[in-house]
């Protein structure tokens, strides 16, 4: 994540309904390449809903070089 709220342990801020924030997982390898998905997601009153409805499989998520 790139700015607050952080979403991790200690961070203090409270996550209401209505709100969007990021999800941004990544692996790095070191002296290879990097790669990172970003969704957004909504929170709900009962939990959330994800906004980014691109495919997640591997061969989507792959560019041929």
């Amino acid at each position: 994540m790139h700015e607050p709220p952080w979403l991790e342990d200690g961070d203090p801020t409270l996550l209401e309904a209505g709100m969007i924030v990021s999800n941004e997982p990544g692996i790095y390898i070191p002296g290879h390449a990097g790669y990172r998905i970003s969704d957004s997601m909504l929170v709900t009153a009962s939990g959330s809903e994800p906004l980014t409805s691109f495919p997640r499989s591997l061969e989507d998520c792959t560019i041929p070089v």
